[in-house]
């Protein structure tokens, strides 16, 4: 029944088609197709689109997943690389500390040979200073000892000089004494000498008449009977200058020294004689500094006294 129904029914259709004008049958169909068209298009645009979306959603959902994993590796090959880096750290610690303690060893050792070293400087620096210290006490003791006799010796100059003062009181005591008259006699005899072509033996002839007992006299006052040695000066009276030397018999010296400076013997270069000669041997003192029973420390007596009366600068000695 249903089948002869749908017969009959598309005998229908099939009979208002033929009906129909070409043009419209074909505009039908073309907007029928153009129907179907569209429902198929966006069907399978439906279709494609939802499968985009799952395409899109597994994409997603598997580059999550790629992610995930990736980042579960990195982060894996990180703590592996943490854990090797850490270890790594920890062996570089160990050597670093190694290294700093065997450092600290070294130093400790230079430090423990450098003090050694200082320690043994320094006692070698204390046994300079004991060597020296030594030296210097005895350099010291014999200053001491040079003061002590230069000490003496301005003691004993100080004591000369005051009984000097005591004695310069009567001044004809060290010097030889003329009257106005034998002055006189020997002034117009010099005149007279001097012009000799050898006045020699008459400078000899008047010291045996007025010089001999005068000095002889002069040496008993002042030196003594007995023969003595040591420092004696020849000072002129008017204008301070002296004469500091030195002998073993002084009394014989200061003989030897007026004989020259009268011109009675030969006369030896030295600025005393002159000067005896020009000015008067009645114008001179002459005295005894200090005396000595050791002839070997003449030497150094004289140039000490020689500088203390400026005997060279201001005066007659030479040497």
């Amino acid at each position: 029944m249903f089948l002869w129904i749908v017969v009959v029914a598309e005998l229908i259709i099939i009979l208002f088609l033929l009906n129909r004008k070409p043009q419209t049958i074909y505009k039908d169909i073309g907007k029928e197709y153009e129907l179907q068209y569209e429902k198929e298009k966006n069907e399978k645009l439906s279709k494609l689109s939802k499968e985009l979306s799952e395409e899109k959603e597994n994409s997603l959902s598997k580059i999550h997943r790629y992610e995930k994993e990736k980042m579960t590796e990195i982060e894996e090959i990180r703590n592996k690389e943490y854990e090797t880096i850490k270890e790594q750290y920890k062996i570089w610690q160990e050597e670093e500390n190694k290294k700093f303690e065997d450092f600290k060893k070294q130093q400790e050792e230079l430090k423990e040979a450098k003090r050694k070293e200082l320690q043994d400087e320094i006692q070698k620096d204390f046994e300079i200073l004991d060597s020296k210290k030594k030296e210097t006490e005895e350099e010291i003791l014999e200053i001491q000892d040079k003061l002590n006799d230069w000490r003496s010796k301005y003691d004993a100059a100080i004591q000369a000089y005051k009984e000097l003062d005591k004695e310069r009181q009567a001044e004809d005591f060290y010097r030889i004494v003329f009257s106005e008259s034998e002055l006189e006699e020997l002034t117009e005899l010099n005149k007279v000498i001097r012009k000799l072509k050898n006045p020699m033996p008459f400078y000899k002839a008047i010291y045996e008449i007025y010089y001999k007992h005068k000095v002889s006299d002069l040496t008993k006052r002042v030196v003594g009977k007995h023969k003595t040695a040591g420092i004696y000066k020849i000072t002129h009276i008017e204008s301070g200058k002296c004469y500091v030397g030195q002998s073993v018999d002084i009394s014989n010296r200061w003989k030897q020294h007026i004989k020259r400076g009268v011109g009675a013997d030969k006369i030896t270069q030295n600025k005393l004689y002159p000067a005896l000669m020009k000015l008067g041997i009645h114008n001179f003192t002459f005295e005894i500094v200090e005396t000595t029973e050791d002839t070997n420390k003449l030497n150094d007596m004289e140039k000490y006294w020689q500088e203390f009366l400026g005997a060279k600068e201001f005066g007659y000695s030479v040497r």
